[in-house]
């Protein structure tokens, strides 16, 4: 999640099985402001969710980074 991880690092179960029991989509309006977008990559969130199957929906904002397709590869948001 961190900003400076170069890549997309897939996550291991148990880190999925806390993404899909957690309000990915409050954690994006509560967590994400200016202060922690410097440090926390919104798009890293969004590609967590998707990974572990509870994509957010088209539309949503997570931080300043927003959802613009409800498709696209497995990965790539």
């Amino acid at each position: 999640m961190s900003r400076y991880t170069p890549r997309f690092i897939k996550p291991n179960e148990n880190c999925c099985v806390n993404a899909r029991k957690a309000n990915i989509k409050l954690f994006c309006n509560i967590f994400f402001i200016a202060e922690t977008e410097k440090i926390f990559s919104p798009a890293k969130v969004v590609k967590i969710a998707k990974y572990c199957k509870k994509p957010l929906p088209f539309g949503t904002k997570c931080g300043n980074y927003s959802i613009h397709t409800s498709h696209g590869s497995k990965f790539g948001l």
